[in-house]
């Protein structure tokens, strides 16, 4: 087939989103592994810590680029981002039958 449409974007481009997606797993799975080495005994970690739900914000639109890219290392690197996210603070997104429950209750009583 056509060779030089093998990837929609130039080599300049291409480069620079691949990257920008390894520098920005790089930052996520470093603050990963200090997390859970130290939790908040150091303060850089800790105040990292504090914001550390928008670290992930960036993954779903590197999820979307490598749709383009079709990079197989990124795939098996946002498939771990998302394990942590889901890992961390699917408890808080995901609500089970038992909260339902005692939410509704909650919601539907003046106490």
């Amino acid at each position: 087939m056509l060779k030089h449409l093998k990837y929609p974007l130039n080599s300049f481009a291409f480069s620079l989103l691949v990257i920008g997606g390894w520098i920005y797993f790089a930052f996520l799975f470093g603050w990963l592994a200090a997390y859970l080495l130290t939790g908040d005994r150091i303060g850089l970690v800790s105040l990292l810590n504090l914001l550390a739900v928008y670290l992930f914000l960036p993954l779903p639109l590197v999820i979307l680029v490598n749709l383009f890219l079709r990079r197989p290392a990124i795939w098996a690197a946002a498939l771990i981002g998302v394990a942590a996210f889901i890992w961390l603070w699917g408890g808080m997104i995901i609500l089970s039958s038992s909260n339902f429950k005692s939410f509704l209750l909650s919601a539907l009583t003046p106490c």
